[in-house]
């Protein structure tokens, strides 16, 4: 994984968090003792994260820094990387019907 995908993963999980605790960009970031504008940017991978930031926000949002960093995740907690992992263990012994589901997996998963 690459910087900017750990960019945009933040920014998602932060939104989603921000989102599910129904609190505005402008509630957050004062929680957060920072701008809205770069809470703005941070959630749309306009700008990467400090790790002084992200403690601060994930302290605003009542969770560890590590579920900032998460790869997206369903309700279920079944990350998209361990699904497809499983796919393509099973692959190894089966037809090509893993690859359509990992296709649909994909479209599912990444947002």
């Amino acid at each position: 994984m690459n910087k900017k995908e750990v960019v945009k993963v933040v920014g998602e999980n932060i939104r989603r968090l921000r989102k599910d605790r129904g609190l505005s960009q402008e509630e957050l970031s004062e929680n957060s003792n920072i701008t809205p504008g770069y809470l703005s940017d941070i959630e749309n991978n306009k700008r990467s994260v400090s790790l002084d930031t992200l403690v601060a926000i994930a302290n605003a949002l009542s969770v560890f820094p590590s579920e900032l960093l998460r790869l997206n995740c369903c309700k279920d907690e079944v990350c998209l990387q361990e699904l497809l992992n499983a796919i393509d263990s099973c692959r190894k012994s089966t037809n090509h019907l893993f690859d359509c589901a990992e296709k649909v997996a994909k479209l599912v998963f990444e947002k």
